[in-house]
């Protein structure tokens, strides 16, 4: 659960897994870079591509894309990490 204003700043989720959450109630705004480089995660807020989520839907992001969250409204959502074949070379190498 987080609060209306809350903001989680430009991060990569850490594992090189898949990220998927669900939304129970409230929203969340997520914002990709458009290129995902070193220097885009410092400028993400500025020119980023945004998702909005909403109650009831669902999201699933590839691994180690960098991103920002920012929670306009009150909102209770679940989540968690996978992997997928599709992805794991990737993840190894990533991680050797």
């Amino acid at each position: 659960m987080v609060t209306f204003g809350g903001l989680a700043a430009p991060h990569v989720d850490n594992g090189g897994q898949l990220t998927w959450i669900l939304i129970l109630e409230g929203r969340k705004i997520w914002y990709f870079p458009r290129k995902p480089t070193s220097d885009a995660v410092r400028l993400l807020l500025l020119w980023a591509l945004s998702v909005l989520e909403d109650m009831k839907e669902a999201g699933v992001m590839p691994p180690s894309c960098p991103h920002a969250v920012f929670t306009p409204d009150d909102c209770l959502a679940v989540g968690g990490h996978f992997y997928t074949a599709a992805h794991l070379g990737s993840t190894l190498r990533k991680h050797s």
